[in-house]
Parts: C-alpha cells; structure tokens; sequence
C-alpha cells in the first residue's frame, strides 16, 4: 500500500509547480495574438482565442481565463467550438454526463481536428478513472474509443500516452510486473519519437519517472538505475522543478534500497535546499525519504525529530492546503515504528491504536499482537520504576515481581508460538482446500467445454446435413418440378400455371437462401471477414442499414473459432431485427496481436437487463456458451429505448 501511495503522489504531481513568466514559444503567441485581432471571421479568432488560453492558463491563470471566455464569445453558437470552450472549461472529469455530451458533439464531425479534440477528452476521462481506482472502466475506454482513433491519428505521441495509461491502470492495483511492459514500450515510443517539444519532453521525463518507481517497487535495481539517468539527462535539456523532485525522490529509494544512506540523504538535502518556497504538499515525500535515511545511518532520534517536523502527525489532515491529502493509515503505523525505535512504547502504543481505529482493513490480530507486546513490556518498565524505588525496604516484594516478571515473558511467549503454530496450521488447511476447490472448478470447467464442444459441433454437422439436404434434395426436386412446368407453360398458357411457376420459384429461392445459411460456403473459402461482410449485406434492407468495420483479421483462425463468430454476429444480427426492431446496426470486428474483439450494437427497441428473464433467451444462451467454448468474454449494455451493444474479446493464439 506505501508502495501505491508513493506512485499515485507522484503521477498526480502536475506541471503546475513553477511556472515561467512568458512562454517558451513566443513567436507563436505573437501570431496567435495577430490573427485574434486581425481573423478574417469570427470562427478564426475564436480558435486563437482558444489556442492563446492552452499556452497561458498554466503560466498566468487569470490571463489564460480571460482568451478562454473571449473565445467563447466568439464562438456565437458554432456547436464545434463551443464544444472546444467546453473542453478546456470542464472542471472536473468526473462528470460523466458533461464528458459523454462533448464527445458526442466532436463525434458528429469525421475529420482530424475533430478526432484529435475527441482523444484529448477521452484520454483524459481515462486518466479520472484511473485515479479513481476504475481501472476495469478505464480499460474498456481506452479499447473501445481511444485505441481506434489513436490508429486514425496516427500520433506516435498518442501511443506512448495509451502505453502509459495501461501500466498505470495496472500499478493502481498493485499488479506491478503486468504495468512494466506497457510503461517501458511508452518509455521505447518517446525515445523514437526524441521530443524537442516542451509538452512531449515533459511526458517523456514523467513516464522514466513512472518506470523508474516501478522498477524501485520490483526491486530491479540495474534498470532503475539506467532509467533515473535518462531521466536527468533529460532535465539538463529542458530544467523543470515538479519533475527534478520527483524523480530525485525515486532516485533517493533506488539509492535507500540499496543501502547507500548517506548518499542518499546529501542526494535529499541538497534537492531541498534548491527548493526554497515549495508549498511543502510537494516535498512530503522527500522529507520522508529523508526520515529513512537518517533512521538507516542509526539516528533513531534524529529520524523522528525529521518525521515530526515534515508531517505533523496533529495538523497534517487538517491543512490540506499545505501538506494535500496524506493518508493517515500509512503515516500513524511510521509515527509507531518510529517510537518503537526509541524505547518510548508508551507513545508507540498509542499510535498503533490509532492505526487499528483509522484502518479497518489493517490485519487486526497481527497489530493487536504488537499491542499487547508493547503493554506488556511497558508494565515492565513500570514495575522496574517502582521496585527501584522501593528497592531499600521491599527486597521481597521485588523478587516477587521478578519471579511475576519471568512468569509472565514465558507465558507470552508460549502463548504466541501456540498462536503462530495455529495459524501456520490454519494457513495449511485453507490452502489445501483452496487448491482442491480450484481443482474441482478446472475439471467441471474443464467438463463443461467438452460437453459444449460436442454440442456445437454437433449442431454444426447437423446444420450441414440440412442445407445439403435442402440443397441437394429437395432443392433439385423443386428446380425439376420449375422446369417441368416451364416446358409446360410453352405449350399452355394460363395465369394459374404463370402463378404456380412464380411461387415455385419464391420457394426455391428460400430453400437455396436457408440452406446458405446452414452452410456459408463463403466462410471457408473467403474467410471469416468476407463471410462477415456479406452477412451485414444479407441482413440489410431498405429499412435496415447495417455497417460492417474490420482491422487485422487473420487469415489463420482455426476453422471452429471462425465458425462460432460467424454464428455468433448470425444471432446477434437475428436478434436486433426480430427482437430490437433496429434501423442502424454496427458490426465491429478488430483483431489486435492475439486479441479479437468484437462489438454488435444497434439503435432498437433495447430492454432492462436488469431482469434476468430478459437474459434467459436460447438466442443468447447460445451465444454465451460459444463465448465460454473458445474461453472469451462476453457483456450487454441495453437499456430499455436506447437500443444493445453486445462486446466479445476472446484469445486466438
């Protein structure tokens, strides 16, 4: 949990800090400032506006608002760029109602400006989850919306950025090892990218920064090493405060993990000496860093005298002004720890209670024993006070205490080992029964697929029979009958045999079309992507428009996992005309590496999927149980009147 806490801090620290009084790109502010005076139209002034206000809202706030608002009022009505003023105006991506109504607008518009405005949005909503510890949501997104417009953009850049979201989606949930692919292909795009822009080189050194703590985190030391001095290579090109102290506070930890405290502490103390008027929200974690490494050179006293001064333990939560948002369950177990060193356990006791009443979650019984490790020893010493001051006149009652003293240590002691001794047995047994469980699981999971398997195929086998059967069968009986009748027809004129002819025809035409959908010929001798294609073509008609997208398909998909896809957007298809009553139906089917995913969303009838019965239809137990055969995953977002999407991701290595 230190560990998180360290790297949330740091990813949030913002560029903020310490800004510059003019910007760095003058030239293009003065011709933002010309063609704001001087546009052609109101729409060309408004966009400088908005473009002046980007450059100056970080450096001079009041200013950066006022090209803000001059911009909106540029903007009289233009539904594009009032779309922009909201997207620089918006306070919070919290809200999602706000986010979602400005996507839609640049959504309405197909070309690069517009889509570059709706990754900016979409990014950044991302990052809100993230933060909020929404990673599932987050992720969803970045699949979804970004990762579709970033191929559309083509923006190296923009890769990086989803790299690093992905790893950090990872991080927040502690799951470390799987964020360090995605973070050093972020860090690998930068360095191809070699920034000289001030913005990307800013990016550049904050994801080195992200995969240095990493690196801390997972103890690998050579990497975070290499990665800290790219880093401040970097800072010598473009100087930036925010950022020298954050990655100076992952170089202190790399320099603290490996021991090396008083390389450490001069590292520190000389960062903040360059730090003079600070708010000290952003030096939190250097004075602690610093705490850790007097505390490792053995200054115990020292230590704790720095802790005290840098968060104060009584003040700290109630200023969130001045020191931010400190999590108390991190800091009350130092303060005890700290104490604890020192001898003073009456003061540690205290500071582990409040620990234990600040956070439920902590292991109660592990800080309970430490309690009652700590009140015993501090009985001790209260006994040892008083028998030294009744040693002269009560000799007998201070080997009574001792003896009491001696008594009481063993039973402590043999009542913790019994304690460790059960809990080691405890820890045994509930292992053993979660790896038979497990066991259990994997062969009914295991039994399941087979019997899904069979089932499948075997309908498979059987929809093959039949339209070869119709096809073969009945089909060529009924193509002998037409031309039976057409011979007929020539030596017989009549309206009931020009009826009879037309119908027969109808009904050969239907038993050709059902039997091309028992056997699509197509899939296996086109494949799945023209197979699918000609499927939305089918499925479409005047009332029904259906669009079919697709990138990366392979060629080489296994016979079984085409034909479940193809079943499966077959269903879908089925059930948005028949049961959704739909006019725009989408297909979507991406294939990324070994990851394909595919979305069917249309704009029908919908329905509350909420009520189960709703989900207990054979169309979508079919489909659920071709998702579980090839081991995917499947999701319905439907609400009644506001139309189904349906998004599959199953693995095809």
């Amino acid at each position: 949990m230190k560990r998180l806490l360290y790297f949330l801090f740091f990813t949030l620290l913002s560029s903020k800090l310490f800004s510059q009084v003019q910007p760095r790109d003058q030239s293009r502010n003065d011709s933002l400032l010309i063609i704001l005076k001087q546009g052609k139209t109101d729409s060309i002034r408004a966009r400088a506006a908005f473009h002046l206000s980007k450059i100056w809202i970080n450096i001079d706030s009041a200013r950066g608002l006022k090209y803000l608002q001059q911009g909106n009022t540029l903007s009289k009505g233009n539904e594009y760029l009032n779309a922009i003023y909201r997207y620089q105006a918006i306070p919070s991506y919290r809200d999602e109602k706000e986010v979602n109504a400005i996507l839609v607008i640049f959504r309405k518009y197909d070309h690069p400006d517009a889509w570059d405005y709706t990754y900016r949005v979409a990014i950044n909503r991302v990052r809100w989850l993230i933060n909020q510890a929404l990673a599932d949501k987050a992720l969803a997104m970045l699949q979804r919306d970004i990762m579709p417009l970033a191929q559309k953009l083509k923006n190296p850049a923009y890769d990086a950025e989803i790299a690093l979201e992905m790893g950090r989606s990872f991080v927040n949930q502690s799951m470390y090892n799987e964020a360090v692919p995605y973070l050093e292909k972020a860090v690998a795009r930068y360095e191809s990218i070699q920034p000289k822009e001030e913005n990307l080189l800013y990016n550049h050194i904050h994801t080195l920064g992200s995969l240095a703590n990493v690196y801390n985190l997972l103890e690998r030391s050579p990497k975070a090493d290499s990665t800290i001095r790219r880093a401040n290579e970097l800072l010598l090109i473009q100087p930036n405060l925010a950022q020298k102290l954050r990655i100076t506070s992952f170089e202190a930890m790399h320099l603290l993990q490996n021991g090396n405290y008083q390389k450490a502490e001069k590292l520190i103390n000389h960062t903040l000496a360059n730090a003079k008027g600070v708010p000290p929200r952003y030096l939190l974690n250097l004075h602690f860093q610093g705490y850790k490494a007097r505390a490792g050179l053995g200054d115990k006293q020292g230590a704790l005298s720095l802790l005290k001064k840098s968060h104060p333990i009584d003040s700290i939560h109630l200023n969130p002004e001045k020191f931010g948002t400190v999590d108390l369950s991190e800091l009350l177990p130092t303060y005890a720890s700290a104490y604890e060193q020192i001898g003073d356990h009456k003061q540690a006791t205290l500071y582990w209670k409040r620990y234990i009443k600040h956070r439920d979650s902590v292991s109660k019984d592990q800080i309970a024993t430490q309690i009652s490790n700590l009140e015993v020893q501090l009985r001790t010493q209260e006994k040892d006070a008083a028998i030294q001051h009744l040693k002269a006149e009560q000799n007998e009652i201070t080997l009574r205490l001792k003896n009491q003293r001696i008594f009481t240590g063993l039973f402590t002691a043999a009542a913790i080992l019994l304690l460790i001794l059960l809990g080691f047995i405890l820890y045994i047994y509930k292992s053993k029964q979660k790896i038979n469980a497990n066991r259990i699981h994997q062969l009914e999971t295991d039994n399941q697929l087979k019997v899904t398997k069979a089932l499948l195929e075997g309908e498979e086998r059987e929809r093959q029979r039949i339209g070869r059967d119709l096809h073969d069968g009945l089909g060529g009986t009924l193509a002998g009958i037409h031309i039976q009748l057409s011979e007929s027809q020539q030596q017989r004129q009549g309206p009931t045999l020009d009826r009879a002819i037309t119908q027969l025809e109808g009904s050969i035409a239907e038993i050709r079309r059902i039997a091309r959908n028992m056997v699509p010929e197509n899939l296996f001798h086109k494949g799945l992507d023209t197979a699918l294609r000609d499927l939305c073509i089918s499925f479409s008609t005047t009332e029904t428009q259906i669009e079919y997208q697709s990138s990366e398909l392979s060629d080489n998909l296994s016979n079984s996992i085409q034909t479940n896809l193809y079943r499966i957007v077959q269903e879908l298809l089925s059930n948005a005309l028949r049961h959704g009553k739909a006019k725009n139906i989408i297909v979507q089917c991406i294939q990324n590496e070994d990851t394909l995913l595919l979305t069917v969303e249309d704009d029908g009838l919908g329905f509350d999927t909420q009520n189960k019965q709703n989900l207990h239809g054979i169309g979508l137990k079919n489909i659920q149980s071709r998702v579980n055969y090839m081991q995917g995953q499947y999701a319905i977002e439907s609400a009644t009147g506001q139309g189904t999407t349906i998004n599959i991701e199953i693995h095809v290595s």
